[in-house]
């Protein structure tokens, strides 16, 4: 197999390290997942000249939601996330929300 360019290679790696900022998992988590060595994205992060952004410096956005009634019937829905959190929802939620709730919570736009 023929290797990489560098420019490509670069590319690649530039966005595996502006995803996994934006992930909020930890390195080890983040490459675990991705079945990446932990010891490249240390290396390409620190090449690139990237900086963790800790989570205190991230921008918060909130997304309405409604919340059933008291007594409510058992979870008619159940999203995970890549991080590996679960987000449940009784019956009634519309699908747009929980798009936007996702899509808020993993740092991306709808």
């Amino acid at each position: 197999m023929a290797r990489m360019d560098k420019t490509r290679q670069k590319a690649i790696w530039r966005e595996r390290v502006t995803e996994w900022e934006r992930s909020g998992q930890s390195v080890a988590a983040f490459c675990r997942q991705r079945h990446l060595p932990t010891w490249s994205l240390y290396q390409w992060r620190k090449r690139l000249g990237s900086t963790p952004v800790r989570r205190s410096q991230r921008t918060a956005r909130f997304v309405e939601i409604s919340l059933p009634a008291i007594g409510a019937p058992a979870w008619s829905c159940e999203l995970e996330l890549h991080n590996g959190r679960k987000l449940r929802f009784r019956g009634g939620v519309p699908a747009q929300q929980v798009a936007e709730l996702a899509a808020a919570l993993e740092g991306r736009s709808c």
